[in-house]
């Protein structure tokens, strides 16, 4: 007689350990990194032994606004990705199978034994392996690709980058770029690794995850007489799964979709499953009820666990209580309470809110405006809800409430939205039509209810605020402020703005200054500071509102970094007061040399504090543009004139002209003019051309439009001239450059192409060259900035 093969259920206990041991597995390898440099050593790729890039680090010198710049630091980059890509997996591949021909199952044979003596069980394990293998994702020619900021990539089965590409212009921050570089790569290969399982034998429904479930529980899942579990749109029926072992019940006449429970499931009359019953216990099935599917008791039931961990920020910005037809509007954030009377509306905008409790009374409108995003309501203490969600521009509101208490959830009106509830009861009560989702440790839905399911489009790992298990892991710091993610303050709400920055998209706000303030980052990896870094810079924008005029405040920077006895060293204190308002300015600190020590090293415990020591009341205030950087380049013969290093060698007969150390974009000045007469016209000393080349027949200069512009349709033009007496050029004269399209408050690239005459005296050797530049601005504008001529 042929051995029998185990029961699923006998399979349990070594399954679960077997899990353990898998996830022990990934982390030792995730914790295993492999690294690749290019050739020139400034590109460097480390990934990890599941094949997860950790970082890219990219020397700032390869941030070029020259032509082609773009695809050929992609290229490399994606070269030197590849290269350690193989590395870690020609390591992990050995690691991977001495690790998998260890494991085993207890009542299954192990790899190397005979197979059971079943009747035909060899010649199904090896017709099913034939199907795997030639359905194997890994053989196919496919393709996977996302994009993150400026950065496109494309991986391909083999988790091998086939295309990366970077927009052009380069953005300004290498640390920028490299960091969106490994977010594109790890976003495609996470469609590489995550790709649909191909089962030859057909699909074998044994689990659902939260976001496939109507209702889900975690101990007592109770549906009272008559009540309806439809799919999406309110057609078909819905899933619902309880992960308890309490009851999973279905009342007399109870219509819903599939049923998945680890608990005994008990019909009462008349109830009607329209697909399967699968559950580890046994079915009790009542009087005439009917189950369409298949009915499978002491079946393995897989189904997710359900736990929200959330941290609540530290200061409440109030409650919003609401008198019967009162009216409020309120930002996401910390609130004490949600609670609107009879009749009284609140409207709320995407991002995420925080209450220690919610009650909405009978008739109370929440209004969801999720123009921007969803919305993500946290509730701490209790939750009752007799009002209604509803969306600002019609249709269906896009919120998800997450309630972490344990007194019970109480539904008494029609209700649109998820509503979790891991730690209590949801009661759903009064005869109503719902839509959305209702997941909790226990539920009951009272008689004659119905669910219509519209899941939530955010999963449940995708939630802002949620704590995953064991913890979050180190945030990420974004030193330009794409992401607020790492920088908190103990003082002031931050928040993420997209208007006015300095580099990238987006910068942080601070609404209205308390008075002094610190921002913190938290901490972050020396990596994001260059090698031999000696100097920091922060862009600041000074608002004109200060409550007193004659002192605006200062700006301190303090670094730490315990691991290598760095502990609170201060860079220095800047004054604000007498810096131009409403725009960005540059703030230099240079690097003690414990400082520069810990950033040179292998620190992961770098943190940031800048304090503002600034007027209440004063505000907003922007930040943007934390950098570490190289010490300038020593000045070449030339730096005096074509970087403005020395003023003096440039004249102006129009308006006076400065040093500008504010804003730069090479070595550290540049040539300022405050305010525009109208047309002006900048001369250089004469010089000699031969350090000069010009392959590409092209001029470049760097210019700092103002947002100060009198005329808002027009706000100027920039030429060149050029006299070299001694070839017989006088004012040899480029074509004109629009600047009305270009940016406000950033520095961009100006390019003229040069007349041929000129061309031939740059790849010369002519000693009385002269430069005349010519800026025809609107009169009144300003301050306008010059810098970093060059030839190519």
């Amino acid at each position: 007689m042929p051995t029998p093969l185990p029961t699923p259920n006998s399979l349990l206990a070594g399954l679960l350990t077997l899990e353990r041991t898998l996830v022990g597995f990934e982390t030792g390898r995730e914790a295993a990194t492999f690294s690749a440099t290019s050739a020139d050593t400034k590109v460097t790729v480390v990934v990890n032994g599941i094949l997860r890039v950790v970082s890219i680090t990219i020397d700032p010198s390869l941030i070029s606004s020259a032509p082609g710049a773009a695809a050929a630091l992609a290229g490399k980059v994606k070269d030197v990705v590849n290269s350690a890509l193989t590395s870690a997996d020609t390591a992990s591949a050995s690691a991977f199978k001495t690790f998998a021909s260890g494991l085993g199952l207890p009542g299954l044979p192990a790899s190397s034994a005979p197979p059971p003596d079943y009747p035909d069980f060899a010649f199904m394990a090896d017709s099913v392996a034939t199907q795997i293998m030639a359905n194997n994702p890994c053989q196919a020619a496919t393709t996977f690709d996302c994009r993150v900021g400026p950065v496109f990539a494309v991986v391909d089965s083999h988790r091998r980058v086939v295309t990366l590409t970077f927009d052009s212009p380069l953005p300004a921050s290498a640390a920028y770029l490299g960091a969106r570089a490994k977010e594109a790569i790890n976003c495609a290969e996470d469609g590489a690794t995550d790709r649909p399982d191909i089962d030859p034998t057909g699909p074998i429904e044994t689990s659902r995850g939260l976001q496939d479930l109507v209702i889900y529980a975690k101990g007592q899942l109770k549906l009272d007489d008559r009540v309806k579990v439809l799919g999406q749109g309110c057609t078909g029926y819905g899933s619902i799964g309880n992960t308890g072992t309490v009851e999973t019940n279905l009342g007399v006449e109870v219509q819903t979709g599939d049923v998945l429970s680890r608990a005994v499931v008990v019909l009462r009359d008349r109830a009607h499953v329209h697909g399967f019953i699968r559950t580890t216990n046994v079915i009790q099935p009542g009087s005439g009820t009917v189950v369409d599917g298949a009915e499978e008791e002491s079946a393995v039931v897989v189904l997710p666990d359900l736990t929200l961990n959330v941290t609540f920020p530290t200061s409440s910005q109030g409650t919003i209580e609401l008198e019967p037809n009162q009216q409020q509007t309120a930002l996401p954030g910390y609130y004490n309470n949600l609670h609107p009377k009879t009749d009284a509306q609140v409207f709320l905008s995407s991002g995420t809110y925080y209450f220690n409790t919610l009650f909405l009374e009978p008739g109370s409108k929440v209004w969801i405006n999720a123009s921007a995003g969803p919305v993500v309501i946290w509730v701490k203490n209790s939750f009752t809800f007799r009002g209604a969600f509803l969306a600002s521009g019609g249709g269906f509101p896009r919120v998800f409430a997450g309630y972490l208490g344990t007194s019970m959830a109480v539904v008494e009106s029609s209700y649109q939205g998820t509503l979790s509830a891991p730690n209590a009861k949801i009661s759903v009560s009064t005869v109503q039509n719902h839509e959305g989702a209702f997941h909790s440790k226990d539920i009951e839905v009272q008689p004659d209810n119905q669910i219509c399911h519209h899941p939530f489009e955010l999963r449940y790992e995708q939630l802002p605020g949620l704590i995953p298990p064991g913890g979050l892991p180190p945030p990420a710091v974004d030193l330009g402020f794409e992401s607020l993610a790492g920088w908190s303050s103990p003082q002031v709400v931050l928040s993420s703005v997209a208007n006015p920055v300095t580099q990238g998209l987006r910068s942080l706000q601070i609404g209205s200054a308390p008075g002094s303030l610190d921002v913190i980052s938290a901490k972050f990896s020396a990596d994001l500071a260059p090698q031999g870094a000696t100097r920091m810079i922060v862009d600041l924008w000074v608002p004109s509102n200060q409550p007193n005029p004659t002192f605006f405040g200062n700006l301190s920077v303090i670094v730490s970094s315990p691991s290598v006895g760095v502990n609170a060293v201060s860079l220095g204190t800047l004054a604000l007061t007498s810096r131009p308002t409403n725009q960005f300015s540059q703030f230099e600190f240079n690097l003690p040399t414990a400082v520069r020590n810990a950033l040179d090293g292998s620190a992961s415990d770098v943190t940031v504090k800048l304090t503002l020591a600034v007027n209440a009341g004063s505000g907003p205030w922007y930040i943007d543009n934390v950098r570490f950087l190289l010490p300038p380049p020593p000045l070449s013969s030339l730096d005096a004139i074509l970087s403005f290093e020395d003023i003096t060698k440039w004249s102006c007969a129009q308006t006076a002209i400065t040093a500008s150390t504010q804003f730069k974009t090479h070595l550290t000045k540049s040539l300022s003019v405050a305010t525009a007469p109208g047309w002006m016209q900048f001369i250089s000393v004469p010089f000699g051309s031969s350090p000069l080349s010009a392959p590409l027949g092209k001029f470049r200069i760097d210019l700092r439009k103002p947002s100060n512009q009198p005329n808002q349709f027009w706000h100027g033009q920039f030429q060149l001239q050029v006299d070299v007496p001694s070839a017989g050029i006088s004012n040899a004269t480029t074509s004109t450059f629009e600047l009305t399209p270009l940016a406000s408050n950033t520095f961009s690239q100006i390019e003229l192409a040069l007349p041929a005459s000129v061309v031939n005296v740059v790849n010369g050797d002519y000693g009385d060259l002269k430069l005349k530049l010519i800026l025809n601005a609107v009169a009144g504008s300003g301050p306008w900035y010059l810098d970093n001529i060059r030839f190519v």
